[in-house]
């Protein structure tokens, strides 16, 4: 069986007030967080319904708070669709779980996981870096030549490719080191967002 809770987390380095909400799947002892919401406030979490506070203020933070509860709930939704359909097995693993819930949720690929962090840095007034990701990744997806390739199927491997067509393509050394620079920086990422695996790193 597989328990499932929401957790607020500070953030470090701000207002010991702001945070992130993860969700955090505990399956045979074995524990997966993953990255659900932030730019949360301490006071607009509620620890033990684990669900988001909405109090009364500025009409922009309130329709985002809004957002994000319609959001915790729609993944609420899934994931229990998701525990009850593997419960019918007699064996799952949790890295099942996150492969489902990954791929219903967040569509499974760089370009939707970039687009999600993307809209992230210009909430946080960080368009520039918004639109310096997204080039990247568009560029990495053309060499690629799959929209839809996953996140999961990124590692240091696939990277050092790309970095060898650049090269091969007569690109300046001060464009290649832009692109790998901001790659990594999305694939590193994505690793501390737990939406793949550490060992990826050595692929």
């Amino acid at each position: 069986m597989t328990t499932v809770y929401f957790v607020f987390r500070p953030s470090r380095g701000r207002k010991e007030s702001a945070g992130s909400v993860f969700i955090r799947f505990i399956h045979r002892r074995r524990t997966w967080t993953i990255t659900v919401a932030k730019s949360i406030m301490l006071s607009e979490w509620d620890s033990r319904e684990q669900c988001v506070v909405i109090p009364p203020g500025d009409n922009e933070r309130i329709n985002y708070l809004k957002d994000i509860s319609k959001k915790l709930a729609s993944r609420r939704a899934v994931i229990k669709a998701i525990i009850d359909d593997l419960d019918k097995q007699r064996h799952y693993t949790v890295d099942e779980v996150i492969e489902k819930y990954t791929m219903t949720c967040e569509n499974g690929t760089i370009l939707s996981y970039t687009e999600n962090l993307a809209k992230e840095l210009e909430r946080n007034n960080q368009a520039r870096t918004a639109d310096v990701y997204r080039t990247c990744v568009y560029g990495f997806l053309k060499f690629t030549g799959n929209r839809n390739f996953k996140l999961t199927h990124i590692n240091n491997s696939i990277i050092k490719q790309f970095e060898s067509d650049l090269k091969g393509r007569g690109k300046a050394s001060n464009t290649i080191s832009y692109y790998m620079r901001n790659l990594r920086a999305i694939y590193n990422k994505a690793i501390q967002d737990r939406r793949i695996r550490e060992k990826n790193r050595n692929h």
